[in-house]
């Protein structure tokens, strides 16, 4: 999303695309040596101008990551033979579920 934020735009804007194809302009230039650090910047420019458009989709995204974290930490709680949940009361092991 970074990089390439272009990707991941799923409503595309009159001005987001206007970005996308300056974007790609700067991409294709690769003739000239002495204009590499400037290409580079405006490729850049251009990444940076097209994050608003994905915001919402990098919020639901790493909305989703910290769900399956915390259920990756769930799913070892309750797979480890250290913390069998037959030997612990039921309260006790929903508090070791929310560390």
């Amino acid at each position: 999303m970074e990089y390439q934020p272009e990707r991941f735009i799923c409503d595309a804007t009159v001005e987001a695309g206007r970005i996308i194809r300056r974007k790609f302009d700067w991409i294709e230039r690769t003739e000239n040596q002495r204009e590499l650090a400037r290409r580079h910047r405006e490729i850049m420019h251009a990444n940076e101008e097209l994050h608003p458009f994905i915001e919402m989709r990098r919020a639901q995204l790493l909305n989703r990551l910290q769900e399956l974290k915390h259920q990756v930490r769930v799913n070892e709680i309750l797979g480890s033979r250290e913390f069998s949940f037959c030997q612990f009361p039921e309260s006790l092991a929903d508090e070791m579920l929310k560390m």
